[in-house]
């Protein structure tokens, strides 16, 4: 039997998916992210634990998500993220690309940018031929920042995720990680296919526009639960984890 949910009123389906003891789908045989010794986070603020009390915006990398996922499955976590990043924003911020370079080479790299980006609107987005040609469009950026990725460490394993909302605007720029993901050949996964994400202590618990601690203790479970199916549903790409080393 397959099952897909609406939730709420927002009209937003989530994939279908299969009920079947035996299926990859079912979350009791998920892949732990213990897996990887060190894994990398490339984000904005959603990223960096940022919270918003008293008109003070400040990353708390220590309850990012990452952060708690690391004390859990005991890998090490690094946080290339800040704040009010975009794609564009992120090569040139010491806190990112030049941390990133700098840094030990990573099993896994999550990528979690475009909130910022698709605040600068669907101008921004350009085309797929900008990952190519290198112009400055979210396109064009997210392409460097991969590429600059795959030359720090052509091994490393790599996950892009989309934006967990479901605004016209927001659509355009998450059907474009999408073409991304598949141009580079890297998974993909959808905030949205997990309940987190369209439920109301998600959706309504904010302060500021940002989540709060509790928040992203949620927020680190449904990664966990979305990579790891990730890794069921592209086996091939992830289990040559390894295999140059």
């Amino acid at each position: 039997m397959y099952h897909r949910i609406c939730w709420g009123d927002s009209g937003q389906w989530g994939a279908w998916k299969s009920d079947s003891v035996g299926e990859n789908s079912n979350n009791r045989i998920l892949p732990t992210l213990s897996l990887f010794q060190k894994v990398g986070v490339v984000g904005d603020s959603y990223a960096s634990g940022e919270l918003a009390f008293d008109g003070q915006y400040i990353d708390h990398y220590e309850i990012s998500w990452l952060q708690i996922l690391a004390r859990k499955d005991g890998f090490t976590g690094t946080n290339f993220s800040k704040g009010g990043m975009s794609t564009r924003t992120w090569l040139t911020n010491p806190n990112c690309m030049p941390l990133m370079q700098s840094s030990d080479a990573q099993d896994l790299y999550i990528l979690a940018l475009g909130i910022n980006d698709a605040a600068l609107g669907i101008s921004y987005i350009g085309s797929e031929a900008d990952i190519d040609n290198g112009a400055d469009t979210f396109y064009g950026n997210y392409g460097k920042i991969i590429k600059a990725i795959q030359t720090k460490n052509p091994q490393a394993k790599l996950v892009i995720a989309t934006i967990a909302n479901d605004s016209d605007v927001v659509k355009e720029f998450n059907e474009a990680i999408t073409t991304i993901a598949n141009h580079f050949t890297i998974p993909v996964i959808v905030q949205l296919d997990d309940p987190l994400f369209n439920s109301s202590f998600y959706k309504d618990t904010m302060i500021g526009g940002h989540p709060t601690g509790p928040v992203y203790a949620s927020m680190a479970e449904a990664f966990e639960r979305l990579i790891g199916q990730s890794m069921m549903d592209h086996l091939d790409y992830y289990k040559t984890f390894k295999k140059d080393a």
